[in-house]
């Protein structure tokens, strides 16, 4: 299997707290996997390590065999990965369709001096953009809401629009971080299957972090497991359900969800 997404011991220091110690990792071509933990084991401070949001303290991070360390966010969005946020990340002043073209447009970094100027490559650039928007909203399920203000969504929805702004940016592997926040059991088990549909039909690997068990077991290919910012376990989820160790430390029973 081919590498998509490497970390080869990252570590992560802030002020002299390590949240994240000699994390090694990988996501293969078509994949779904899993990257689990309880709050501040350092799932976040990982997916900010590989996208460019901070550098790593340590460690080496490779995007299709790519050194990133370094690299600006619209750089990385560029090579081929894209991520959302806990948080719902929208413009509430404008369009659902406004998002996702003004999502890409920051992503792919177009330059103050194009759009001052109106010029023939910003026009073009627009043109794709606003195409792009209109067939990721179909495919998460919001073309019929691309002309409402994003302020007017429901919250499920605004989760869908953030995973539609980093898909416009046509990734080879998305990091979702934590998209069934928020969301009732059945709009939980929806997010799931259109994250597999979305990962069949796009032919792309997904990095996820989420604290909702049953979905991340029902559909990811492999899991890994952090805490204390240090990798525990991993595997497939079958060899997770059994480890001991993810047992006593977040799973503890047969709820659905991790602690």
């Amino acid at each position: 299997m081919t590498a998509l997404l490497e970390a080869n011991r990252i570590s992560k220091s802030f002020r002299g707290l390590r949240a994240l110690s000699e994390v090694s990792l990988r996501v293969d071509e078509d994949e779904i996997v899993g990257l689990v933990g309880p709050n501040g084991a350092g799932k976040t401070t990982a997916f900010n390590l590989m996208s460019g949001v901070t550098p790593p303290t340590e460690g080496d991070i490779h995007i299709a065999g790519q050194r990133i360390n370094g690299m600006s966010p619209h750089r990385i969005v560029r090579l081929g990965l894209a991520r959302t946020f806990q948080a719902t990340t929208v413009f509430h002043d404008t369009t659902v369709v406004e998002n996702v073209r003004r999502g890409l447009l920051g992503a792919l970094g177009i330059r103050f001096f194009s759009t001052l100027f109106n010029t023939a490559s910003y026009r073009e650039q627009t043109r794709a953009s606003t195409r792009r928007a209109y067939d990721v909203l179909e495919r998460v399920g919001l073309s019929g809401h691309a002309h409402a203000s994003a302020a007017t969504l429901a919250y499920g929805h605004q989760r869908l629009l953030g995973i539609a702004i980093a898909l416009a940016a046509d990734p080879k592997i998305l990091l979702l971080d934590e998209p069934a926040a928020g969301l009732n059991p059945a709009e939980a088990q929806m997010m799931g299957e259109m994250i597999v549909r979305l990962h069949k039909e796009l032919k792309i690997s997904v990095l996820l972090v989420e604290h909702n068990m049953r979905m991340v077991m029902g559909i990811c290919d492999r899991l890994f497991v952090l805490q204390h910012g240090q990798l525990i376990a991993q595997g497939t989820p079958q060899q997770i359900r059994n480890d001991p160790r993810v047992i006593s430390a977040y799973l503890g029973s047969d709820d659905d969800e991790a602690a």
